[in-house]
C-alpha cells in the first residue's frame, strides 16, 4: 500500500470538480498531491499544441467550432466550463495551450505530464507537424513529460525524432498488440481496465510499466496494483489519494 498514491495519475487533471484539461483542474490535482497527470493535445489552425480532446468544442464549450480550423488567439478566449456537466460554476475557464500546462510543471517538478496526441490532428495535419510542434514545446521539461497516442506510427516517428519517453495506448490486449510493443519498445502501454477484467495477464512481468483507466473506485484500483499494473489512471484523484492515506494510517495504527 506504501506506493500507491504515487502510483496514481489524474485523467485529464481533477475532472470530478473541474472542467477537463484546463490548468484549473490541472492544479486543483497537483494540490491533492498528484504527482501524474494526464492531457489531451489537439494542434490549432496556426499549429500551436491546446489542451484539448475533442476535435470540436460542442461538448466541452458549447460550440460547435473544429479547434483544428482556429487560431490560438482565438481559443484562448474560448470558454470550456462544460456547462451541460458541471453547471453554470466554472464561466471564466479557457483552453490552455500545452506550453502554458509545461509551465505549470516547472513550478511543481515533482510532477510529471502524460502529453497524449489525439487522432483527429494526426488526421488533419498529418504525423510529422503534430509530433515536431509538441516535441519544440516539451523540449525544455523532456524529464517530466512522456508522449502517449492510440497512434503507433506516430511512436514510431516520435522516437526517431527524440529520446523522449512514451507510451502506446491500445483497446485491446491480444498476441499480436503485445508482438508490436514489444517491437515498439515504449515505456509506457495503457489500456482500459475494463478490457483485461477476464484476463490473467502478469501486468509485472513485462518490459514497460503499464497504466490501466479510469477508474475511482478505491477497490477496483486495489486490485489492479495487485495485479502487477504500475499506474492507475482516475477521474477523481483526489478521492483515491485521501482513501490510500486513510488506509495506510489505519494499517500504521494496527502494526
Amino acid at each position: 500500500m506504501n506506493n500507491f498514491a504515487a502510483q496514481l495519475v489524474a485523467h485529464r487533471g481533477q475532472i470530478a470538480d473541474y472542467p477537463e484539461n484546463t490548468l484549473e483542474s490541472l492544479t486543483a490535482a497537483i494540490a491533492c498531491g498528484a504527482r501524474f497527470l494526464e492531457v489531451d493535445v489537439q494542434l490549432s489552425a496556426d499549429h500551436i499544441p491546446i489542451l484539448c480532446h475533442d476535435a470540436t468544442l460542442e461538448r466541452t464549450g458549447g460550440k460547435k467550432a473544429d479547434v483544428r480550423s482556429l487560431p490560438f488567439t482565438e481559443l484562448q478566449r474560448c470558454q470550456v466550463g462544460e456547462v451541460k456537466r458541471l453547471g453554470e460554476e466554472f464561466p471564466a475557464v479557457f483552453i490552455p495551450s500545452l506550453q502554458q500546462a509545461i509551465s505549470l510543471l516547472k513550478e511543481n517538478p515533482e510532477v510529471q505530464l502524460f502529453i497524449e496526441l489525439k487522432q483527429e490532428s494526426f488526421d488533419h495535419f498529418g504525423i510529422e507537424v503534430f509530433v515536431d510542434q509538441v516535441l519544440s514545446c516539451i523540449k525544455s521539461l523532456a524529464t517530466q513529460v512522456i508522449v502517449i497516442s492510440f497512434n503507433h506510427d506516430a511512436l514510431v516517428y516520435l522516437k526517431q525524432k527524440s529520446t523522449i519517453r512514451s507510451g502506446w495506448i491500445i483497446r485491446k490486449m491480444n498476441r499480436a498488440t503485445l508482438q508490436q510493443a514489444a517491437e515498439l519498445n515504449p515505456q509506457f502501454m495503457f489500456i482500459k481496465h475494463k478490457a483485461c477484467t477476464k484476463q490473467s495477464h502478469d501486468f509485472s512481468a513485462d518490459a514497460w510499466d503499464w497504466v490501466l483507466y479510469e477508474t475511482s473506485d478505491p477497490q477496483v484500483a486495489r486490485e489492479l496494483f495487485k495485479r502487477g499494473v504500475a499506474y492507475v489512471e482516475s477521474n477523481d484523484i483526489c478521492k483515491l489519494l485521501h482513501y490510500f492515506r486513510e488506509a495506510k494510517i489505519q494499517e500504521n495504527k494496527i502494526t
